[in-house]
């Protein structure tokens, strides 16, 4: 189909006409700069609220004010020595650096920066990146009613390396299966994998795109991509300087933050059995009979490696969600914009003007579903208050020097940890349980069970004068954890100290 020259049409001064003709070349140029225009005006609204995750970002924006190591940050099981995520860890302190600035700062470049990556690459490789930004947009306005599912891709986290190499995947897996290889692209999926091995951490999960590739029978690209993504993992391991040991121990973690006895709801949110999306799956299906209903209907449409990753994730993710949001998700979004792909090169050719309108429609709509400050999703941070060692009211409810900060809430290490990133003392609760000592981890399960204050005790028989136990409370009335004196010491936040030894007599 093509369309035929603004300069053929009488209505149409004849210099106009030429200019515009001229401009038409560039059509796709102005389409790909609207979309990531978007893209870049989405995030900016959004960190204008003030908007800070309130987790990992936090953590890992403090690991590198504080020019720590994590076995200096938290009272870890013996055994634990690599940094699970040092790429990033050294991405970020070579951004503070060069450019300085404060952890708010640091916060905000990490949740741009990964945005952009992510929606940004994923538009650079569509072949209508109007298609794709329309994707992301139904996708979020039909989870907005059961998951905030474009929320995962704004919280800065080192996990989204690893959904850019996904969706790499999504829209680049044919150039594995021809006969001969395509080594320019090869090389990308290799260099992909070792950056997110390098800077995520989770190499295991890189082997879900092979699983797709083997579900639809593309043997020979599954068998190049196993073979890339070792060699990537390799290399992204070489970089740690201590590969072996860097291996073994991301393969513990996923033993230690999986592996134990303990009822679902004990577990971190993003390890939590998840309820399936219907909405996307909906969405999913409602395009499968739009398909039929114009008489478009192929097997290839759903039996192909992407769609196989979609409902891969969306089975897994009833067992532990992160599968369903960080991997089957963003993979169904993918196969909606290759879906969608083809009926906009048959409606609108290259060069015509109405993808103009359907980017700007599509910008449109995303600002929608996005920018909004729906439920304070953007603003619950600034309903924070946190304890900071620079208020000298607050001071002495901090631990002293070599002290331990003894909480049941990790949010209570992000925070604490985030406001005072050169604090001297542990945390014996950080990021996750699993790293805990096991003595440590008994009696946090303990809690989580039992919620009683008695179930404190063992903590508090182990407090020095130095340690803390911070809880999350009300401020009606203190924690009854005996033994402690306590004070409300911020927002919700109670910090017990062990009370004086009694005087003896002489």
């Amino acid at each position: 189909m093509t369309s035929q020259p603004l300069s053929s049409s009488p209505a149409v001064p004849a210099g106009v006409s030429r200019l515009l003709d001229r401009w038409r070349s560039r059509v796709p140029a102005l389409v790909l700069g609207i979309v990531l225009t978007a893209l870049l005006l989405a995030v900016v609204r959004v960190l204008a609220y003030g908007f800070i995750p309130p987790d990992d970002s936090m953590r890992h924006v403090a690991k590198v004010f504080s020019g720590k190591p994590w076995g200096e940050i938290l009272v870890l099981r013996p055994g634990l020595t690599q940094d699970s995520h040092p790429g990033w860890h050294a991405l970020l302190g070579a951004w503070h650096g060069v450019a300085g600035g404060s952890p708010d700062t640091l916060v905000a470049v990490s949740v741009a920066g990964l945005w952009l990556l992510v929606m940004g690459l994923a538009a650079c490789l569509a072949a209508r990146p109007e298609g794709w930004l329309l994707a992301v947009g139904v996708a979020g306005a039909a989870a907005l009613g059961s998951s905030d599912l474009l929320l995962r891709f704004l919280l800065g986290r080192p996990l989204l390396v690893s959904v850019a190499v996904l969706l790499l995947f999504c829209f680049r897996w044919q150039t594995l299966c021809g006969r001969r290889w395509h080594w320019p692209w090869a090389a990308a999926f290799a260099a992909a994998a070792a950056l997110s091995c390098w800077i995520h951490g989770s190499w295991y999960l890189l082997s879900l795109p092979v699983a797709g590739l083997l579900l639809a029978r593309q043997w020979r690209g599954a068998a190049r991509l196993a073979l890339l993504t070792a060699a990537g993992i390799l290399l992204g391991a070489g970089l740690t300087g201590q590969p072996v040991a860097f291996l073994a121990q991301t393969w513990n973690h996923l033993f230690l933050s999986l592996g134990q006895p303990v009822p679902s709801t004990s577990l971190v949110t993003e390890f939590q059995p998840g309820r399936g999306d219907t909405a996307l799956v909906l969405v999913a299906a409602l395009v499968l009979l739009w398909r039929q209903a114009r008489g478009r209907w192929r097997w290839s449409c759903i039996d192909n490696p992407v769609f196989y990753l979609a409902a891969l994730g969306w089975l897994l993710g009833l067992a532990v969600v992160r599968f369903w949001t960080d991997w089957g998700a963003p993979a169904l979004i993918a196969w909606l914009a290759l879906e969608l792909q083809p009926v906009l090169i048959r409606a609108l050719p290259r060069h015509a003007w109405g993808r103009l309108a359907v980017a700007a429609g599509a910008a449109g709509l995303l600002l929608l579903v996005l920018v909004p400050d729906r439920g304070g999703r953007w603003t619950q941070n600034l309903l924070v208050e946190r304890i900071t060692a620079a208020d000298p009211d607050q001071r002495p409810w901090l631990p002293g020097p070599g002290g331990i900060v003894y909480s049941d809430n990790m949010n209570i290490f992000y925070e604490t940890f985030y406001e005072n990133p050169q604090g001297d003392w542990k945390y014996v609760l950080g990021f996750e349980p699993g790293w805990m000592p096991a003595d440590d981890l008994r009696i946090l399960r303990d809690i989580q069970r039992f919620q009683g204050g008695k179930c404190f005790q063992p903590w508090v028989r182990k407090m020095r004068p130095q340690d803390r136990l911070i809880l999350a409370a009300g401020p009606e009335a203190p924690p009854s954890v005996e033994g402690l004196e306590w004070h409300y010491a911020a927002k919700n936040r109670w910090s017990g100290r062990p009370l004086p030894a009694p005087a003896t007599g002489h």
